[in-house]
């Protein structure tokens, strides 16, 4: 089915038709438009539609559109304008005369060129280009001096214009691919960015450059061939996020520490051995992921961390957890996961904030009884492979809303699961587990129930 639907001042038209109208372009009051559907017969727009002059914004999500829009330059007032489709191959230079847009969004999968022309949208702010067909952009987009956010994450780019760093507005981009090879060389002349996320897998350096980007805020490097991290890097002190995501990087350097700004900090590295001694004194720190790293143990002193509100630990070879996380009193959100672990500190009273505890141990042997004196958690998940029953105190959780147990060798629910007053989501995997407990039936505030990888028939 195609729907319609559009929004104006003291005007609506909206339904759900098997076609669109050809005398659509009678409905001239109208300022916002979303055509949306997959009939495969729609491959072109009706005439009428490009009468519509007072649209102001326009959606065309139709997978079987195969129309380049040459009559997209009589909807002269669009400012924004958003099309999607699956077969679409080509688009006309005329969209380079919508000279007032200043939202631009491409998402189509067969897309192989994009028009140079969309070069002229002067006015241009945010463009967004999802096309993962798409091998080169137009020569001339530096030319787009007020883009302030360009997104370019699902695009098969060979290389990167030069002029792109001529985009002396631009605050957020996002680029990916599998195929470039090198970043420009002056990739630092974009000094009003704020968000930069590279995920290139076959770059082998970051430019030097990139210390001039004083005003980054959030910088994400996901480079599976980087080798080394640039220490021009430690000169971007007003960072606050910082993703490393690096397979080939061997060890974290000293200089990380220097990113006193730091509040977000997620390392994903498989082939680091230890952390820095200086991340444990980044007293500004409020989140920290440390994934797929190839050590055993962390450090005491990640007990430092004393504003840390989410810690997430995803590393399969860690067999224990410091005593000193427990100091982490502003925790809100834990996650450990690890799969040689067999036992943790009875300590998780002393996170009294906690809202959010993930537990995937998969060789735990038994469930610290301290977890149910956390009354202010609200989702609890328990993952493991070893368990054969949990304690018998979930009555404790009171205002818990998400529970997931996810036990491959427990038999038996507790029956104080029956106590949760609160529950709305109830996921139980297992096969093992083959009945729900009796005091189910009191769970009335529950909505969500996952039955689908238990031993539980319906």
């Amino acid at each position: 089915m195609t729907t319609i639907l559009t929004v104006g001042v003291n005007n609506k038209y909206s339904g759900t038709l098997d076609n669109l109208p050809k005398n659509i372009g009678k409905l001239t009051n109208l300022t916002e438009l979303k055509v949306r559907g997959d009939i495969r017969g729609v491959k072109r727009l009706p005439k009428s539609f490009f009468k519509l002059k007072n649209l102001t914004s326009l959606e065309i999500s139709m997978s079987f559109l195969t129309d380049s829009l040459e009559a997209i330059s009589q909807l002269s007032n669009l400012t924004k304008l958003t099309i999607f489709s699956t077969k679409l191959k080509r688009l006309s230079e005329n969209i380079g005369e919508l000279t007032n847009l200043t939202e631009l969004s491409i998402c189509c999968g067969n897309l192989i060129e994009m028009p140079e022309s969309i070069s002229n949208l002067s006015n241009l702010k945010k463009l967004k280009i999802y096309c993962n067909t798409l091998t080169q952009l137009p020569e001339n987009i530096g030319n787009l001096k007020n883009l302030t956010e360009l997104d370019i994450s699902t695009c098969k780019l060979t290389h990167l214009p030069e002029n792109i760093c001529n985009l002396s507005n631009l605050n957020k981009l996002e680029v990916y691919s599998e195929i470039i090879t090198e970043l420009p060389e002056n990739i630092g002349n974009l000094k009003n960015l704020t968000d930069l996320d590279i995920s290139i897998y076959k770059i082998t350096k970051i430019p030097e450059s990139i210390s001039n980007l004083r005003n980054l805020r959030k910088l994400k490097l996901s480079c599976k061939s980087l080798e080394q991290l640039p220490e021009s890097i430690c000169k971007l002190t007003q960072l606050n996020e910082l993703t490393i995501f690096i397979t080939k990087l061997k060890e974290l350097p000293e200089w990380l520490a220097n990113l006193n700004n730091l509040k977000t900090l997620v390392i994903d590295c498989a082939l680091i051995k230890e952390l820095p001694a200086g991340i444990f004194n980044l007293n500004n720190l409020n989140e920290l992921s440390i994934i797929n790293a190839n050590f055993k143990q962390l450090p005491e002193t990640i007990g430092n961390l004393i504003n840390l509100n989410k810690l997430i630990i995803e590393c399969s070879l860690i067999n224990e957890v410091p005593e000193s996380i427990f100091n982490l009193t502003h925790l809100t959100e834990l996650s450990i996961n690890t799969s040689t672990l067999t036992q943790l500190p009875d300590n998780f009273s002393n996170l009294s904030n906690l809202n959010k505890l993930e537990i995937s141990c998969y060789s735990l042997e038994q469930l610290p009884e301290s977890i149910f004196n956390l009354s202010h958690l609200t989702e609890l998940s328990v993952n493991n492979s070893t368990l054969t029953q949990l304690p018998d105190n979930f009555s404790n959780l009171s205002n818990l809303l998400k529970l997931t147990i996810n036990c491959a060798l427990l038999k038996q629910l507790p029956e104080s699961i029956g106590n949760l007053s609160k529950l709305q989501e109830l996921t139980i995997m297992g096969r093992s587990i083959t009945q729900l407990p009796e005091s189910f039936s009191k769970l009335k505030n529950l909505e969500k129930l996952d039955l689908r990888w238990s031993g539980i028939e319906a």
